[in-house]
């Protein structure tokens, strides 16, 4: 009898299949220069005002102040869930975790972090090391799950609704029930 891939070997095989080997063995230093890049540019309050305030700041010191509160405003979003992924109190874990999102989040600023991110990322955490976790989690939002992680949403909606129409084609019990309790599959 076949027991599958041995445990030891699941997460090797894993980031193979996912081609986050590939990115990870490309870009090796790319992790660390994300995380290195946080604790110098959102550590302290690196704004210029110095000089006579916001009349004074050219242009790009004001995009740069912009770029710095979006970047702080993603960081405070991610406290905010950190906690919710049930590692509890395990400060390893979340230091881990805080890292993985915001690297990920500094990385495409276009999507930066979208609640979700952290349930999938705190799961590849328990198999996976920091960098091996953020190209994971690179490949599943941007490759697997695109419009998934973005503020609209868009593919999480049309997912739902397939899976509300396949429901209620194959399981109409269970579909009627759910209406009943006024549950809908997103919430699920």
């Amino acid at each position: 009898m076949s027991t599958g891939i041995p445990a030891s070997l699941r997460p090797k095989i894993w980031l193979a299949f996912a081609g986050a080997s590939e990115r990870l063995e490309a870009n090796p230093e790319v992790f660390d220069e994300l995380c290195s890049q946080l604790e110098v540019n959102v550590g302290g309050d690196t704004s210029d005002t110095a000089g006579g305030g916001a009349a004074s700041q050219s242009s790009s010191s004001i995009l740069g102040t912009e770029q710095q509160q979006a970047k702080r405003r993603v960081l405070e979003q991610i406290e905010k869930d950190l906690r919710r992924t049930e590692v509890g109190s395990d400060g390893g874990m979340l230091r881990r975790l805080r890292r993985v999102l915001s690297a990920y989040a500094s990385h495409n600023p276009e999507v930066g972090y979208v609640q979700g991110m952290n349930f999938i990322a705190v799961a590849l955490l328990r198999v996976l090391d920091e960098p091996q976790t953020f190209w994971m989690l690179v490949v599943i939002v941007e490759r697997w799950l695109p419009d998934h992680f973005s503020h609209a949403m868009v593919g999480n909606h049309i997912d739902c609704r397939v899976l509300a129409t396949l429901t209620s084609e194959h399981l109409p019990r269970l579909s009627m029930r759910l209406a009943e309790l006024d549950i809908s599959v997103q919430l699920l």
